[in-house]
């Protein structure tokens, strides 16, 4: 197993190769989240690769821009997370469009952060870009079976940093990261609000609250691209720190570094 230092750089190295961007004349693929950009680019080579939200953006409530809206309907392909989270990007595609993931659960469809569920959305998105460019199934296919390869390796080096992180528990404001936690079998509590600025009610944010200070949750986790003013007040109250992270992959220069990125800000809040 790799030094978890060695892991990083030789990460670094590959997503820097992977978003170079093609020619300019390349067909554009437009995902929303800047996420769902670094799941698309390994295997998409042939495509410029656009990204809606930018830092500090989040999908719940973002309004398009006339550029954005621009973007969205000269693209041969829009990638989106789900309709309940960015689907309303879809209302302004005009060309092909492709949810992940796409049941019906809407409160907690982050499956960003689940590095086996973004396995079986590599798949999806090889085989919708052969139906796309059927002359570049073979490299596609090759590309995303590369990549998934990838995601298991920094999937068990996580398992690996995050054993010690088990006895520990976290109380999470939005379900934006709840699917990496049960991943990994960290417990949590929450989501407190199931989406920002929706409260939950008096009698369930309560029941919540004696959960946390039962088990000992020593830490409230939010996301940067959100207010948390109400959050910092209600951990000042549960008397635990509070954790933010950077949920949407902004400035991550690949998929599995981002999931490094939320492994490490667990690990920082324990040590």
């Amino acid at each position: 197993m790799p030094s978890l230092a060695v892991f990083i750089l030789f990460m670094g190295v590959m997503g820097c190769n992977q978003s170079m961007v093609p020619d300019s004349s390349s067909p554009v693929i437009v995902t929303t989240l800047p996420v769902l950009g670094l799941i698309v680019k390994p295997i998409a080579s042939e495509f410029e690769i656009q990204v809606l939200l930018q830092d500090g953006q989040s999908p719940h409530g973002f309004q398009v821009s006339p550029t954005q809206a621009k973007q969205l309907s000269t693209a041969s392909l829009l990638i989106f997370a789900h309709p309940a989270i960015d689907g309303w990007a879809t209302d302004l595609a005009e060309k092909d469009k492709l949810a992940l993931w796409s049941d019906d659960q809407e409160e907690d469809a982050h499956y960003w952060t689940d590095p086996i569920e973004v396995q079986a959305a590599v798949k999806t998105v090889a085989e919708t870009l052969c139906t796309l460019q059927p002359a570049n199934c073979v490299p596609f296919r090759k590309r995303a079976t590369a990549f998934s390869a990838r995601i298991d390796s920094v999937s068990l080096l996580i398992s690996e940093q995050l054993t010690t992180a088990k006895r520990d528990c976290f109380v999470v404001s939005h379900p934006f990261m709840t699917q990496f936690l049960d991943r990994y079998g960290i417990r949590s509590i929450g989501p407190i609000q199931p989406l920002p600025g929706h409260d939950a009610s008096p009698r369930t944010l309560s029941r919540m609250m004696a959960e946390a200070n039962q088990l000992g949750c020593k830490t409230m986790l939010v996301q940067r691209a959100v207010d948390n003013r109400s959050m910092h007040a209600l951990a000042q109250d549960l008397g635990i720190q509070v954790l933010e992270i950077e949920a949407m992959g902004t400035n991550q220069p690949s998929y599995e570094s981002y999931l490094l990125s939320l492994s490490n800000a667990i690990l920082s809040s324990i040590e």
